[in-house]
C-alpha cells in the first residue's frame, strides 16, 4: 500500500492493487535445466540452448601457428553458421579448461602446441570424459557434425 496503486472492482469498491507474475518465464526455465544439467564441475548446457556451442581454446594464443590456425578454424565455422566463442587469455592451460567446464559449453575445441605439432587439435564433448584428436583440416568439418549430432 506504500504506493497507493487503486483501482475499483466490480462493486465500484476502491482496492488496492496487489500484482503477482505466474509465469513460468525464461529465467526459471533455464534455473530449473541448470539443476537438472549440472556437475561438480559446473553447468553441461545441451548443444540446442548453450549459449555458444563451441569454445575455442588457443593455449600459448602468442604462438604464431596457433593464432592462425585458430583464425582460419574461427572463420572456417563462422562459414557453416556454427557460433564460437574464442578463449584467447594469458592463462595456464588449466583455469581455462575450469572456466569451459564451469560456463558449460557443450563443446571445447583445445589448440595446444602438442596437438599442433602433430597435426591435430582436440575436440572434448562436456558432457564426457573422453577427448579426440582431429587432424586440423578436418576439425571444422568434424566440430560442425558434432554440433548438428547435439547431444545424442
Amino acid at each position: 500500500d506504500s504506493f497507493g496503486a487503486q483501482y475499483l472492482d466490480e462493486n465500484r469498491k476502491q482496492m488496492t492493487m496487489v500484482m503477482g507474475c505466474y509465469g513460468i518465464g525464461v529465467t526459471r526455465t533455464l534455473q530449473a535445466l541448470i539443476e537438472q544439467s549440472h556437475d561438480d564441475k559446473g553447468i553441461v548446457w545441451p548443444f540446442s540452448i548453450a549459449p555458444y556451442p563451441v569454445v575455442v581454446l588457443p593455449l600459448g594464443a602468442t604462438d604464431v601457428r596457433t593464432q592462425e590456425v585458430t583464425e582460419r578454424l574461427v572463420r572456417d565455422l563462422d562459414q557453416r553458421n556454427v557460433e564460437v566463442l574464442v578463449d584467447d587469455r594469458d592463462e595456464r592451460p588449466g583455469v581455462k579448461f575450469k572456466d569451459a567446464d564451469l560456463v558449460g559449453f557443450p563443446l571445447r575445441v583445445v589448440l595446444g602446441e602438442r596437438s599442433l605439432s602433430a597435426g591435430n587439435v582436440e575436440l572434448k564433448r562436456r558432457a564426457s570424459a573422453d577427448s579426440v584428436q582431429v587432424p586440423v583440416d578436418e576439425a571444422a568439418s568434424r566440430i560442425v557434425q558434432t554440433v548438428q549430432e547435439g547431444d545424442k
